[in-house]
């Protein structure tokens, strides 16, 4: 008996107050699914997710790694199959299927996904996979889903790849964890995740200030929330900051300041080239990598200006982790490195 692996993705996205859910319909026998493939040499399981997304149907997607999903069939009479699926949120909306396997590609209605679906493991999968989406979700309304989903993540997608919409989906389950052990109303807390970072758009310096106003004047805040709600969550995003000296004023503002945290090794050494690379082009690598080394012991050291408000064991792992590596200042610098060759660009 061979044993074999596959990767993919329950893709989803909200439109006109409902979830639409990706699926791909196969040259080969007609059957419809989702996105999935084999692991190639030296992938991550959710970088094969990512790229098989990407080459069967043109979407760039955010893998949400920690949340699998397991079915078993045999392809074959001698072939034993397990696949492994994650849940996925678009990073854009392009489509555009790899003709030589998919036949089509499309965004199904929830209410018709598992009539679309082929087959019954795949179906299975989908009831599993909505579950968790439907708790994830639980307390927001689908008008404030669909209205951050249309009008609102998109404007992340011109600012630095730090701050890109896959960022944004990252506070977002943070937050969402973080509001299981706090006292907090959900919308609220996905609201000011949403908005955190809007400010970019004008100033890095100001965005704390900026992006609380951009939620104050959003029509539908001012239609759905009161006054003292908005603001509660201008004075949220204003006290996020991670070089703010003084400590949030409410439990909203601890939430996001720790949701934003991400402290995640690998994460934080991402972004931090990714906004070194934006915002100096033109520098010389060296200069590059001496930005970037300073940045991450003068925010994360021992001494650094990161404050913590409230314990959420993702990050008080992720701290110490840092912490353990900024100690290490060859290893820094090594590990430095091997992140800018990875995301420098080619003609840089």
């Amino acid at each position: 008996m061979t044993n074999e692996r596959s990767y993919g993705a329950v893709v989803y996205r909200w439109r006109e107050n409902e979830r639409e859910f990706l699926l791909i319909k196969h040259q080969k026998g007609g059957h419809f699914g989702f996105p999935k493939g084999h692991m190639e040499k030296d992938e991550l399981p959710i970088e094969t997710a990512h790229r098989e997304i990407f080459e069967e149907t043109g979407l760039d997607a955010y893998i949400y790694d920690d949340y699998q999903f397991n079915t078993h069939y045999k392809p074959k009479p001698n072939i034993q199959k397990e696949v492994v699926y994650f849940i996925g949120r678009p990073i854009d909306n392009q489509l555009k299927r790899q003709e030589k396997e998919i036949a089509d590609v499309l965004w199904c209605s929830e209410k018709d996904v598992k009539d679309t679906l082929t087959h019954e493991g795949d179906k299975v999968i989908f009831d599993q996979v909505y579950e968790r989406i439907a708790s994830l979700e639980s307390g927001i309304s689908s008008e404030l889903l669909t209205h951050i989903e249309e009008t609102i993540l998109p404007l992340y997608d011109q600012f630095d790849e730090g701050h890109h919409r896959d960022h944004i989906y990252e506070v977002i389950k943070a937050s969402f964890e973080l509001v299981e052990q706090y006292p907090a109303k959900k919308d609220i807390v996905y609201l000011i995740a949403c908005y955190h970072d809007l400010g970019l758009r004008f100033s890095r310096d100001t965005h704390h200030i900026t992006s609380g106003k951009l939620l104050k004047n959003d029509r539908y805040v001012i239609n759905h929330y009161s006054a003292p709600e908005i603001n509660i969550m201008v004075d949220a995003i204003f006290d996020h900051r991670a070089s703010n000296t003084h400590e949030p004023r409410t439990i909203y503002g601890k939430i996001l300041s720790e949701a934003d945290r991400l402290l995640n090794v690998d994460k934080v050494l991402k972004r931090t080239v990714q906004y070194e690379l934006h915002k100096h082009p033109d520098l010389d690598p060296d200069e590059q990598l001496k930005n970037a080394f300073e940045h991450i012991v003068d925010k994360y050291g021992k001494t650094g200006y990161l404050k913590r408000f409230l314990d959420y064991e993702p990050n008080r792992i992720g701290d110490e982790a840092l912490k353990q590596l900024i100690a290490d200042e060859d290893e820094l610098v090594k590990v430095l490195k091997k992140t800018f060759d990875k995301y420098l660009k080619p003609n840089h």
